[in-house]
């Protein structure tokens, strides 16, 4: 066999290495350090665009649109990225590395990074080619990098980039075609919690890993041999479905079930994660007869544990009517509800009546610590920031940085270890920060050549 023909085989035989290892939904590349950062070390931030294990910030580089290659190895703009942090929180020069190369999916309601355990999780379009020789448009990739960025695979995937998901605890939970399931990230297996009557569903993403992280709370209609449906039920659910339980129902307020004054049918609004439980926010309306409710208002509720104990006397009445849009805040603080130039806050003390913290054309981007943080509803340029307990009293707003444009769509801002971050609204949208406490804006991750080029070209024009 001359060397020639030996030369061919041996990239043939390669070449197949290559694509058996792409079949087998998974790839490899070459790692990088993680020194001082083991699987046990807990990260800040998850579920977030950028979210700090020990030294190292991993975050989402910057957004593309959903039909841009995405072929493993080339992303670059919207891949995972990480810096090395010095002591002071900044980002030491020349520590940027692509971890993943791969476009990660961008929502307002959906996680971009989770890392748990040397392993990040993320969601990713997936552009395989259909039978008619196009690109999909639906199909969703949920992998798992490890955080040396050596080892890559895929989950598992789905029909459907809108669905809601959730990943916790080292599974994977999401919602399609009304049906709850559950995915083993280790063994790839996937459980159906859940495959009818399924309605809303709420994914607790608590970044800090607390007790009720990967829960899921979801609204069910009752099951088909029950005569008459004027209620439905709010059921938990931890991440691997194997923990449930129902938590409200037509007896939660009532034993008699001809009192349908106190039977209901919920709404669920939000969640917020507290020091001490979890505040559940949802509304409830009586089934007047047929399809025709009535509205009974918005409620919240805080759990003190896992076994999701309700006591209907320990249940917080905020409005008498139904909103919409809100911002939680806590259970004894309530919820902010952004109006028409104005932004009231609704809480149980007040008795149902609207208090007004903000008045003009403002975003409330995010409640911390006792401060709301906004910004302009329209262009957005600046975060501000003002106490919330200070309203009324003459107490002037704070401007934390200014920006040259704040993206208003995607996940907008989040805190990590005292930097906001949030990414760009202009032409190019690359992920950026700035000090909680108020300092000049930075660009946290690295433009592509081309970018760079554009701009460039833009400015000797």
């Amino acid at each position: 066999m001359n060397k020639k023909l030996i030369a061919v085989l041996i990239c043939l035989v390669m070449l197949s290495a290559v694509m058996l290892s792409a079949c087998g939904n998974k790839f490899k590349q070459d790692p990088v350090s993680v020194d001082g950062v083991s699987n046990d070390t807990v990260a800040e931030g998850n579920y977030g665009r950028a979210v700090k294990l020990g030294k190292y910030l991993y975050f989402v580089n910057g957004v593309v649109s959903v039909d841009v290659d995405n072929t493993f190895g080339k992303p670059e703009k919207s891949a995972i990225w990480r810096v090395t942090l010095a002591d002071d929180g900044s980002i030491i020069s020349d520590s940027r590395v692509r971890i993943v190369p791969k476009n990660v999916l961008d929502s307002s309601s959906k996680p971009s990074i989770y890392i748990y355990k040397g392993w990040i999780y993320y969601a990713t379009p997936n552009l395989e080619l259909t039978t008619a020789g196009e690109p999909n448009t639906t199909r969703l990739d949920f992998m798992r990098t490890t955080i040396d960025g050596a080892k890559t695979e895929v989950i598992t995937t789905i029909t459907s980039r809108s669905a809601n998901y959730m990943f916790a605890n080292g599974y994977l939970v999401y919602n399609l075609n009304n049906a709850l399931y559950s995915v083993d990230c280790e063994s790839k297996k996937t459980t159906t919690i859940i495959d009818k009557n399924l309605s809303t569903t709420l994914f607790v993403m608590d970044e800090d890993g607390g007790a009720f992280a990967g829960y899921v709370l979801y609204l069910k209609t009752p099951s088909d041999d029950v005569q008459y449906k004027n209620y439905n039920e709010l059921v938990a659910v931890s991440a691997d479905g194997k923990t449930s339980k129902t938590v409200l129902t037509n007896t939660s307020y009532t034993s008699d079930l001809a009192d349908t004054k106190n039977i209901f049918q919920f709404g669920l609004l939000d969640y917020k994660v507290e020091a001490d439980g979890l505040t559940l926010f949802y509304t409830k309306a009586n089934v007047l007869g047929g399809s025709s409710t009535q509205t009974a208002g918005t409620y919240c509720y805080k759990f003190r544990s896992t076994d999701f104990a309700f006591d209907a006397a320990k249940e917080a009445h905020l409005s008498n009517t139904a909103l919409s849009g809100i911002i939680p805040i806590s259970y004894s603080e309530g919820v902010l509800v952004t109006g028409t130039n104005v932004v009231y806050q609704y809480k149980a003390a007040q008795n149902v009546v609207a208090k007004t913290v903000l008045e003009g054309s403002f975003k409330v981007c995010f409640v911390l610590d006792g401060k709301v943080y906004y910004s302009e509803s329209s262009s957005p340029k600046n975060l501000y920031a003002f106490e919330l307990d200070k309203v009324g009293t003459g107490a002037v707003a704070e401007k934390i940085f200014k920006a040259e444009s704040i993206g208003t769509t995607g996940i907008t801002m989040e805190v990590v270890d005292g930097y906001v971050y949030y990414v760009d609204g202009g032409t190019y949208k690359y992920l950026y920060r700035a000090r909680l406490s108020g300092s000049d804006v930075e660009l946290v991750g690295k433009m592509t050549a081309e970018d760079v080029k554009a701009i460039e070209d833009a400015k000797n024009k």
